[in-house]
Parts: structure tokens; sequence; C-alpha cells
């Protein structure tokens, strides 16, 4: 059975669920992370048990709020370095999440394609797989991509249902039982616009996929144009270093700043002219969503999957084409956006206000009737 949110069935049951998340980290500040703490919050808040079992390194707290009533299982296993360590480590880990899990007796189990466990594949229960990223590339230059794609196709068949964050990401999904197309949700829409708005935003993970060099090249030719225009970035990740070193090297000290993480986004989003987004791929770009929401308007490269879905070019902001286009063309073509917004008050504003409009869609209450309402048809 495939179809796309906007039709699913109305869910008639209404028992109580017992839920599982399985997410092997929420020690880290990502968008996967983030959500999945979000969306249990928001099913234990509406009277489900919910659990979630993670593995984050001993020491390590959560990296964003859970609800009180989430019962939370972390395991706190050091990951070892060798292969036979390893290899004990995995069957450690396995045996301890499937007794929780037994322990539990879950009616759903929802699981990502990135932490696969051989217990969430042998979960009690019906097992729902939630893909985060494009499937696509979602294993593109990891170790033991092979293995992990098998155990994701051995996943796909076994799960009750397979949701995909867009329309795009679906049609990779050949052999699911049942597909549905569920996107994130956002509720930064009850956050009001800061009175004043200064320079370019970009946020995420400073990881190769995000192409933040690609920005900053892009941003030195900004600035040829514009000599006072900056642009912050928020985020933290392993490229740091060479990221400030590529802004010391073009002379940009001035002109783009790494602000690390901020516990105040919203805010970051209100009091920013607009985004720049210069993903690789994405799964479904969280912060475009929270960034048209809080009336910014956004720019993003139209990379595999995401932003066309969120975006409507010239509408409500500005998408770059990307697919199949040379590095040094996407950097002119971002570098030419930025300064159409930096030039262009009035549009700035008519993007913002039809952005805020366009992304209700992807209200926090819209998106989790639908997954509870999938969650009851398949524990039925």
């Amino acid at each position: 059975m495939r179809s796309t949110y906007p039709y699913l069935c109305t869910c008639i049951s209404t028992k109580n669920m017992r839920i599982i998340y399985t997410c092997q980290l929420t020690s880290v500040a990502g968008g996967l992370e983030r959500i999945m703490c979000e969306k249990a919050s928001a099913m234990a808040q509406t009277g489900h048990d919910v659990c979630i079992i993670t593995n984050n390194p001993p020491g390590c707290s959560h990296a964003y709020d859970i609800d009180g009533r989430v019962k939370v299982i972390d395991l706190q296993l050091s990951y070892p370095t060798g292969i036979w360590q390893r290899l004990w480590f995995k069957l450690r880990q396995n045996r301890r999440i499937y007794a929780e899990m037994r322990r539990f007796r879950p009616d759903i189990t929802v699981a990502a394609p990135t932490w696969l466990t051989t217990a969430a594949l042998l979960c009690p229960g019906r097992l729902v797989l939630e893909s985060h990223s494009s499937q696509a590339d979602a294993f593109s230059g990891e170790k033991h991509s092979a293995y992990k794609r098998l155990k994701t196709a051995f996943a796909e068949r076994r799960a009750s249902a397979v949701v995909a964050l867009t329309k795009e990401d679906s049609q990779y999904w050949h052999s699911a039982r049942r597909l549905e197309v569920i996107p994130n949700f956002s509720d930064m829409a009850r956050h009001s616009n800061a009175k004043t708005r200064h320079g370019a935003l970009a946020i995420g993970r400073l990881s190769p996929v995000k192409r933040f060099d690609v920005l900053i090249d892009a941003w030195a030719l900004v600035v040829k144009r514009h000599p006072e225009a900056w642009l912050d970035i928020y985020g933290e990740g392993e490229l740091k270093d060479a990221l400030i070193a590529q802004i010391m090297r073009l002379g940009l000290q001035n002109h783009v700043v790494l602000r690390g993480r901020s516990d105040e986004i919203h805010e970051v989003y209100s009091s920013h002219e607009f985004l720049i987004a210069s993903s690789d791929y994405e799964g479904l770009p969280l912060m475009l969503i929270e960034a048209m929401q809080c009336g910014c308007p956004c720019i993003s490269v139209d990379c595999p999957c995401g932003p066309r879905e969120i975006i409507t070019d010239g509408e409500d902001g500005m998408l770059i084409p990307f697919r199949g286009i040379p590095r040094n063309e996407v950097t002119e073509a971002i570098a030419d956006a930025a300064c159409r917004m930096i030039e262009n008050p009035e549009l700035r504003l008519a993007y913002g206000e039809k952005a805020r409009a366009n992304s209700a869609r992807f209200s926090k209450d819209k998106i989790m009737r639908l997954w509870e309402c999938l969650f009851k048809e398949i524990a039925q």
C-alpha cells in the first residue's frame, strides 16, 4: 500500500499504545536526534507509553529536552576500536536492546536506517522504518556501506510501514509493504519576528555533506559586491578548524563568523535577513521549515531530497540548480542569489510573508496526528 500524507486514512482506535524509538545517540545536536526526541515527547504528551533506547558514550547527557513521561534507556556502552572488540560490543548491545524491548512489550518500534540494530530488526510488535535522509545517499562514503544497505533492504521488507520524509525519497523504496510520506514538523510558527534583521544565516553540522566550504567561497564573491555583507554560521562539527582556516585564507574574518550552537534558535532565525542552505543532500532540511515559519526567506541549492518540497522558487524563496552542475557554477549561483536578496529588501519581505504562510503545513499538531493515525492502523 502506497500513500502520501494528505491522504492518510482516518484512524479509528482510541487505545493507548506502547511505542519504542531507537536512536543511536541523543547526546549529539543533530536534526535526526532532535526530531526523534520531539516525536517521542509528543507521543508521551498524548498519553501513550513511550520509550527511547539509545547508546550515548558514558557520561554524556541528552542534547535536547525529553518529556519526563518518556522512559529513556541509555545503554552507555563504550564504543571499541578493534574488530573483535567491536563484534563483542555489537553482541552485548543487541542483547541489552532486545531484553529491554521484551520487557517494554511495544506495539510499535521505530528505527532509522542509520541505526538498524539486529535487536530492532527482530523487535516484538510492529516495526516502522523511518527514513531521515535521501535513501540513495544515506550511506555514501561510509565504511561497511554494502552491509548497511543489505540490512536496510531486509528491514524494508520486514517493516509494517516505511515512512519517507519526502515524495522524492519515497521513490527509492521499492519493496515496502506499506509506504507513507510524512514530513518532519516544526513549531517555530509561535515565535514572533525580531523588529530588525541583519545579515545572512546558515545552520547545520560542520561536516562535509553541508558544503559550508562552498558557501564560504560564495560569500567571498558576495563581499566583493557588498563589502558590508556578513554571514553567521551556526553549528558544531569536525570541519570547524578547516572552515576557520578557509575564512582566514580568504580574508573574511569580518564577514563570516562561526557562532557554534545556540539554545535560542528561534531568535537566530528572526534576527537574520535570509538563510542559505548548500548541502550535498538532505532528508528534509528542518532549518528551512523553521526559518520560513519565522518569516526568514531561504535560498537553497536544489539537492536531493527536500528543498524543492519546502521552497516554491520565486514565491517564498529561491532554489538554485545543483544536480549535475559544476562546483564553480553552484558557487557563483549562490553568490548571485545572495546579492539579489541583499539588494532587494521588498523582495525579502514578500518572500518572508509568503514563507510564513506556506510553512503552516509543517505544524506539529498536523504532523503528529498523521503519525498517531498510522501507528494505530498498523497496530490493530
